[in-house]
């Protein structure tokens, strides 16, 4: 199982001064075990990086809403099961260094 990680928002757009950083998490679908995936990867982001404000969409929601297109968001990278802690550590970097 993965979570798909996006970033949005003046965070990404360059912006020298942002109250916070917007990322945008798409998981597989609304099964329980789905959901239970995507928050726990909420709350390992949440503590690795500062000011973090997460929207959670699943697969469907993302490409009927077209969320993706809307905010111009930018790939980060994935975070899986059998990776979990070394790709949730990727990604905060990624996210810091951006």
């Amino acid at each position: 199982m993965c979570v798909q990680v996006y970033g949005f928002g003046s965070y990404f757009e360059g912006t020298k001064q942002c109250n916070d950083i917007d990322l945008l998490l798409i998981h597989q679908d609304t099964s329980i075990s789905s959901c239970k995936f995507v928050l726990r990867c909420k709350t390992e982001l949440v503590a690795l990086v500062p000011k973090l404000d997460i929207s959670i969409l699943s697969r469907t929601e993302a490409e009927s809403l077209s969320f993706k297109e809307q905010a111009e968001v930018v790939a980060i990278g994935n975070i899986c099961g059998t990776n979990f802690e070394s790709d949730t550590r990727d990604i905060a970097t990624k996210v810091l260094s951006f």
